[in-house]
């Protein structure tokens, strides 16, 4: 019997050798022969490796089933065991290569998750979509969405199967940076304070919340410039960022959530971090 088996499965791994070569294109006259097309056509457009593995199993499910005589007819005493273990092995879940996430923003919690038709229609983008994990957001450009809003939001979403997290963008929070007026100028107390706030706000409402790319200064206004006596810019902006980070985003969510999580987004402009207070090392140490 052990021979047998052996056998068996020395035949099948032959089969799935020879879809090996028609997936990876490797054999021109294989490629021509009927039905390859299909097994070839699917693995070169697949957009992954895991993908591609899983139309190889499909393939080699497919050659397995019309090659069953042929191996039961060679190992008559195998040959329905070994295609009983290929069946299991081959037909297994498939792996999802990418998880889908998407953001809506304040505004669209304002125009499109307060009422339950707009609801239903972000669910049936996102089931459209394959979306698995929503972040809905409680502030960006000045805006901070109601708060029974949100918690319907978050619950209806939850409800349904996704993951759901909040977000914070620190657009129009205050008096804006000197340099790009998107940011605020964090010397400024009662931006300090709002910073504080929304957080606060965010924690009472989710258990994890992302900091969208805009969390920077590159404010050189009189108070900016007073606070900064002879430190560097660099200098002055990394450690100005990194208070604002322990107290004034951490600390004060904490004192609302202890468990909250917080993940601070770092943008694109690998060139600029040190320019606008990113701290990438320490600041990844802080987050979560």
């Amino acid at each position: 019997m052990p021979e047998q088996i052996r056998g068996a499965f020395a035949y099948s791994k032959n089969v799935a050798v020879w879809l090996g070569l028609i997936c990876h294109g490797v054999s021109e006259e294989r490629r021509r022969q009927p039905g390859s097309a299909i097994f070839v056509l699917r693995c070169r457009f697949a957009g992954s490796r895991i993908a591609r593995r899983r139309y190889f199993q499909t393939g080699v499910l497919f050659a397995m089933t019309f090659s069953f005589k042929s191996i039961a007819r060679r190992f008559p005493r195998a040959g329905w065991a070994v295609f009983i273990v290929m069946i299991f092995g081959v037909a297994a879940p498939p792996l999802k290569a990418v998880d889908w996430e998407t953001l809506f923003t304040a505004q669209d919690v304002r125009d499109h998750l307060a009422t339950g038709e707009g609801r239903a229609q972000a669910l049936e983008f996102c089931r459209r979509m394959d979306i698995s994990k929503v972040y809905i957001e409680a502030f960006r450009d000045g805006y901070q969405a109601d708060a029974a809003t949100l918690k319907t939001a978050r619950d209806y979403f939850a409800k349904a199967g996704l993951k759901v997290s909040g977000c914070v963008t620190t657009t129009g929070l205050g008096k804006p940076s000197t340099g790009w007026n998107v940011a605020a100028c964090y010397t400024n107390r009662s931006n300090q304070q709002h910073l504080a706030s929304l957080f606060k706000f965010a924690a009472g409402i989710f258990d994890e919340i992302m900091i969208d790319d805009f969390f920077f200064t590159d404010c050189e206004c009189s108070e900016c410039s007073a606070a900064k006596g002879n430190k560097s810019w660099r200098e002055y902006r990394g450690k100005l960022m990194l208070e604002m980070s322990r107290e004034n985003v951490l600390d004060a969510a904490r004192t609302v959530n202890p468990q909250v999580k917080i993940i601070l987004k770092f943008p694109q402009w690998y060139d600029n971090f040190q320019n606008r207070g990113y701290v990438v090392d320490a600041e990844s140490a802080l987050y979560d």
